[in-house]
């Protein structure tokens, strides 16, 4: 069969295609898009195939049995075209998660603690403009900050990850209300800046994957960056807009 049809080195084209996008810094630019590379190295190598091409790469798959197809990915009424393209890029997908999970870590080492830090320093102007609020809590603030402090230190644990990528809550309540302009006056907070922020974290909690499972993946993505590459900005994003 010949080599354009094999499925390994076709999976090695992908790999290599996500590795010089790496290289180039694509993570570093965007890490919130970073797993779209892996996406997008899929498509660049499969996107364009015919039922039949896709059918001599999966003849070539080891241990195809090994391999599941989600129902939901086949209607009743499919036609065989369409079956073939659900069940081979289902088994892609299988076959790249290591690949994807390992993006992701990286991605989250790479953009985490700097969106972190932006958002805990809104949160500890918050309290500290509004001490008696019920809506940002100084303790859960604090733990936040001793969490991330640990990590860009490189001397955290899962526990740290986790509290840090929590940080998505810290400002729960008021995100709630984006309306009551009297809170967010009080607190001396803009409902703008506080919601890019979260939405931020919060791509980053979904690239930890489910109940966080990417936790100590992230943690040695932490420990192999550069320590110049986790020192923090103080950026204009880093203090609140009023």
């Amino acid at each position: 069969m010949s080599a354009s049809f094999h499925f390994e080195t076709l999976i090695a084209k992908i790999e290599q295609k996500v590795g010089h996008a790496v290289a180039n810094d694509a993570i570093e630019a965007d890490p919130g898009k970073g797993p779209r590379i892996v996406e997008q190295a899929i498509k660049d190598v499969f996107g364009d195939l015919t039922t039949s091409e896709y059918l001599r790469i999966m003849l070539s798959i080891e241990d195809i049995d090994s391999y599941t197809v989600d129902p939901p990915m086949l209607g009743s009424d499919d036609t065989m075209a369409v079956a073939m393209k659900a069940a081979f890029f289902g088994i892609v997908e299988q076959r790249t998660t290591e690949l994807r999970e390992g993006i992701a870590a990286v991605s989250v080492a790479a953009g985490l603690p700097q969106t972190a830090d932006e958002l805990i320093a809104l949160a500890e102007h918050a309290y500290e403009n509004y001490p008696e609020s019920k809506w940002v809590s100084q303790t859960l603030v604090a733990e936040a900050r001793e969490s991330l402090d640990r990590l860009v230190a490189k001397a955290g644990t899962v526990a740290d990850v986790e509290r840090v990528l929590w940080s998505s809550q810290l400002l729960g309540g008021l995100m709630m209300s984006p309306n009551d302009s009297v809170g967010w006056a009080r607190h001396g907070l803009n409902y703008g800046q506080a919601k890019e922020l979260t939405d931020r974290i919060r791509v980053f909690e979904k690239m930890a994957g489910d109940g966080l499972h990417l936790a100590d993946d992230i943690l040695m993505a932490l420990s192999n960056r550069a320590d110049s590459e986790l020192q923090l900005k103080n950026t204009p994003a880093s203090k609140p807009r009023l």
